[in-house]
């Protein structure tokens, strides 16, 4: 079921590419005291970690809330000025997620700060149940929806923010134990809590298993296991997954261009500029390997999901967790640019690294739903998959063995460039018929 209809379009698309920005934008002040000297970097990370707890686990939070939102308009077809004003109230606290997360992360989870943030994810959760209430009181929803349908999404969406009024209650109850630990581990226990309370509370109706699903009894057909159609009866559509991949992606590679920095003086000559280019020539070169990088990771996802696919909760976090790389490569970038350094260049290479392999993993869970859905997929398709796969891993493999034990750790950096040469050697290992350029013409599954 695609959950872009023509009157709620534009509220999706800005719903969509706010979530991007404030998701992408919570690794943006981490750059702001960096290291002067090579041999800092791994002091100033460490004296950092906490804080990129507190990053990860809110970009996988968020992308949670996003996919809460991604649910309601499943089944809201139809919008009016109210529904617009809940809508717009609930992006204006979305877009308050990084202020809170950096107030978290540099307080140390002081219960103070734990009752912003818990008290701002909260009034998310409670206005995304707002939201769906009052869709189904003006009847905005698809018409004759199952009503089983309705109490599991609404079930579902008061978990969570009843979960983090529970952390602000805590906070101002309980003598939290002194340190990070404490505010920290007390908000991670609650949401999992909630999480595990949305498994057993708010189970998919289900009416809401996928349609189109080969049911004759054969041995291995998804009608034989129910667990399988278990993993796909909450899945939806990849379209909004899609857009709101590509403004993550897009907001992570303009940020890299705000790390450059021009001279306060006038440039009135050519040897002025000569001299600013100079200046900023390793963080030019660490944009540009970056922004290479990058783009061939968005390419590999394009490919991925050129036809739309059942998203189920395992494939939203492993994309999640891809683009949590991704939003992370913008601050590693201007470590490799200054100070620079071998611990520096290994962190850039272990994100990259971990990236790719999420997006391997994103891979085969893609292959694997397709076949419980009985789905058909070209073998060359599936090969060259594989064999991109099989490459990239290799390239970075040698990257990160030049950095660990080259004399020059750039020498990582620079083994990237196989990955211009990745294009071809696939033609010639694993070649595409003519007809595979083009995306698919098998009718995806409705939802």
């Amino acid at each position: 079921m695609d959950p872009v209809s023509a009157p709620t379009e534009r509220m999706l698309g800005l719903s969509d590419a706010l979530f991007g920005i404030a998701i992408t934008f919570l690794a943006l002040d981490f750059g702001a005291e960096p290291p002067t000297a090579a041999e800092d970097v791994g002091g100033y990370l460490q004296a950092n970690l906490s804080k990129y707890l507190v990053y990860a686990f809110t970009f996988l939070l968020v992308g949670f809330q996003w996919w809460r939102h991604h649910k309601i308009f499943r089944f809201v077809k139809r919008r009016n000025d109210g529904l617009l004003l809940i809508n717009s109230l609930l992006l204006a606290f979305v877009a308050l997620v990084p202020f809170g997360m950096q107030v978290l992360g540099r307080n140390g989870g002081s219960p103070v700060s734990l009752v912003l943030f818990a008290g701002l994810m909260a009034c998310i959760g409670g206005l995304l149940s707002i939201l769906w209430e009052y869709a189904v009181r003006r009847n905005l929803l698809i018409p004759e929806l199952d009503p089983s349908i309705i109490r599991h999404v609404r079930i579902e969406l008061l978990i969570m923010p009843t979960s983090f009024l529970l952390v602000v209650a805590g906070a101002l109850l309980i003598d939290l134990p002194q340190g990070p630990l404490g505010g920290f581990g007390f908000l991670l226990l609650t949401v999992v809590g909630g999480v595990i309370a949305t498994g057993f509370l708010a189970h998919p109706p289900s009416s809401m298993v996928v349609e189109h699903i080969d049911t004759t009894p054969t041995p291995g057909s998804a009608a034989c296991r129910p667990g399988l159609l278990g993993r796909i009866r909450d899945g939806s559509g990849s379209a909004r997954l899609k857009i709101f991949t590509d403004g993550v992606f897009a907001v992570a590679l303009t940020i890299m261009a705000l790390r450059l920095t021009p001279t306060q003086r006038p440039l009135t000559t050519g040897s002025d500029l000569l001299a600013m280019l100079s200046a900023n020539s390793p963080a030019l070169v660490a944009y540009f390997i970056s922004f290479y990088v990058i783009t061939q990771q968005w390419i590999r996802h394009v490919h991925l999901f050129d036809r739309d696919i059942v998203v189920d909760a395992r494939i939203l976090w492993l994309n999640l967790v891809l683009l949590m790389l991704v939003a992370f490569m913008p601050f590693a970038t201007e470590l490799i640019a200054q100070p620079g350094g071998r611990t520096a260049v290994l962190l850039y290479l272990a994100i990259l690294t971990g990236a790719t392999a999420t997006e391997t993993a994103l891979t085969i869970d893609t292959r694997r739903l397709d076949r419980i859905m009985g789905v058909a997929d070209e073998p060359a398709r599936v090969r060259r998959r594989r064999v991109e796969s099989c490459l990239s891993m290799g390239i970075l493999a040698i990257a990160l063995m030049l950095a660990a034990t080259a004399p020059a750790p750039e020498a990582g950096l620079y083994a990237l460039l196989l990955f211009t040469i990745m294009d071809p050697v696939c033609r010639r290992i694993a070649p595409l018929p003519p007809r595979s350029t083009v995306a698919s013409k098998t009718p995806p599954p409705s939802i």
